[in-house]
């Protein structure tokens, strides 16, 4: 009789526990789904919009001629595409006096959510330059439907010639379904803390679907040259731009599932052992 009821109380408490785990899977699995419906009803209720931000890694030099340049980042941290994205830069002298003001609009026409472009701002006026001593820097959008990922940058190297300029030598694919025409690749130069300190860009010839072409971007300035430590490149066409984005909707209900994948395998993987019985079975 002893050995049947201890042998009854190890079942009874390897079943406890058992619904115990399953009691704790069901409250995330509920909590989850609750987590995922109240995620996208609140993405329905929100409205879609531009949001472009100007980077804080822009920098600034005067060239050889004795122009003023501004060089520098945006990013689209909004729901949609961006167009016209207009840089504004205000320059002051040292007494905080507006001395003079140009625009200018970035190197990627249609700038996809999530994605940067570099832009440049020139002061053509060697005598107004001499004069600047800060600037300042504004931003201005409209909204736009995004373009459709068709190119791909393949295999790049770069190299600096005996001038000191530096050359981007690559290959662009079109894996789009038609023609990608006016196809530019764009350029941004970093320093090593990662501030801008140029940007140039080069176009290529009409890319027939499936099929590549090679492009070289030159930074025409030695000075320059001598302050890259490393490049990024994006490109854009009448059709298509480059790299596929991930699709920022997705983050939280995925970054749900994979937590739930997790704990199902933790489980499996280390089911929770059943207490010893406080009395052996053996009992002569």
């Amino acid at each position: 009789m002893l050995n049947i009821r201890l042998w009854d109380k190890s079942r009874i408490r390897k079943e406890k526990q058992e619904l115990k785990s399953k009691a704790v899977l069901a409250i995330i699995l509920t909590l989850l789904f609750i987590g995922m419906l109240s995620f996208t009803f609140g993405i329905q209720q929100v409205e879609a919009v531009a949001e472009v931000e100007i980077l804080p890694n822009h920098s600034n030099f005067i060239d050889s001629i004795g122009w003023y340049h501004i060089v520098g980042e945006v990013q689209n941290t909004g729901d949609v595409a961006a167009k016209f994205i207009k840089i504004t830069a205000t320059f002051y002298d040292a007494g905080d006096t507006p001395i003079d003001v140009e625009f200018s609009y970035t190197e990627i026409d249609v700038v996809n959510p999530g994605r940067k472009s570099p832009f440049e701002v020139i002061l053509l006026d060697a005598q107004q330059s001499i004069k600047v001593d800060h600037y300042s820097l504004s931003v201005s959008h409209d909204s736009a439907t995004s373009k459709t990922i068709g190119l791909e940058i393949l295999a790049h190297s770069s190299h600096t010639d005996i001038l000191g300029w530096m050359h981007i030598v690559g290959e662009i694919n079109n894996t789009g379904t038609s023609d990608s025409t006016l196809t530019k690749v764009v350029a941004c130069y970093y320093d090593e803390t990662g501030t801008v300190v140029d940007t140039e860009f080069t176009y290529t010839d009409d890319i027939p679907p499936g099929e590549f072409v090679s492009f070289e971007i030159i930074l025409i300035s030695a000075e320059r040259t001598a302050l890259v430590d490393s490049y990024a490149l994006e490109a854009e066409s009448t059709q298509f731009v480059v790299i596929a984005e991930f699709p920022s909707f997705l983050i939280v209900p995925l970054f749900m599932i994979a937590t739930l994948l997790a704990v199902i395998i933790y489980r499996r993987k280390c089911p929770e052992r059943a207490q010893p019985p406080l009395f052996s079975n053996a009992f002569p």
